[in-house]
């Protein structure tokens, strides 16, 4: 078994240290916003360790059970924009709906098509009201790299 990532960052929410085959984040500083890195061995694992870094963002780390299940399917253009439209769709769930999402799971097909089914539970002041408020995801910054067949890189800045 691989030994786990280490990564030094300057703020409160702590890397999830996870093996290297499985997704994992880190956070970096901006002067206003939050930023953050996802890494995984595909586009799709990337894509939902940058969702469960936006969760912990919005919630302060809490514990998400996994009580509700919501799909949904996002088309875009580009790699670019599938980030920005998933991550949007879960930070309206969050205001809208009052849903926290927990697992992501994703299926990217091809033509930058999305499904995406999400394990979480209905908002809890007491247990997710510790996070940041986020009020979009930019496309500043916005970076979605593959530096090899099985390495990806998606940056994101958060406006919070």
């Amino acid at each position: 078994m691989a030994p786990p990532l280490s990564f030094h960052f300057p703020l409160p929410f702590p890397l999830k240290l996870l093996y290297s085959d499985m997704p994992a984040y880190e956070f970096f500083e901006h002067t206003a916003d939050v930023g953050f890195r996802a890494r995984g061995n595909s586009f799709a694992r990337a894509l939902s360790a940058a969702c469960e870094a936006l969760t912990d963002v919005m919630t302060g780390k809490a514990q998400i059970a996994r009580k509700q299940v919501v799909s949904f399917e996002i088309d875009a253009d580009d790699a670019e924009q599938l980030v920005v439209d998933v991550l949007s769709r879960l930070v309206y769930l969050f205001d809208a709906e009052g849903f926290v999402a927990g697992r992501c799971e994703i299926n990217v097909k091809p033509g930058w098509t999305a499904a995406v089914t999400v394990h979480g539970e209905p908002f809890d002041a007491e247990r997710h009201g510790e996070g940041l408020e986020v009020k979009a995801v930019a496309y500043h910054m916005l970076k979605v790299e593959q530096s090899q067949p099985d390495q990806w890189l998606i940056q994101v800045l958060l406006d919070v």
